[in-house]
């Protein structure tokens, strides 16, 4: 309950921010309603989870099993970082500081 109570709080912040910059969206977005939203919300959803289930397999799945067998924790996890990294620099809007995160 904190984590979802923390994370709530914290993209309310990043918004707030975002809106406090100045940042408007003046799309079509604002003229969804009701039934549309839930179901643009819902597929958005699934995308995001089948996204990050990749990801999550290919970078920390038995790829990092089996190297962290091989070379150790810490070695493996330090090379599958940069593989994450150097894979995602080529995002938009990707920075050199968001890389290196």
């Amino acid at each position: 309950m904190a984590g979802a109570l923390f994370g709530l709080i914290e993209i309310s912040l990043v918004i707030g921010a975002i809106a406090s910059a100045g940042f408007r969206i003046t799309s079509a977005l604002w003229r969804i309603h009701g039934v549309q939203v839930l179901r643009w919300a819902a597929s958005g959803q699934r995308v995001f989870v089948i996204v990050a289930l990749y990801e999550e397999f290919t970078f920390r799945g038995y790829l990092q099993f089996a190297l962290t067998q091989a070379a150790g924790f810490w070695p493996a996890a330090l090379l599958l970082s940069i593989g994450f990294g150097l894979v995602h620099r080529g995002n938009p809007g990707e920075s050199k500081l968001g890389l290196a995160e």
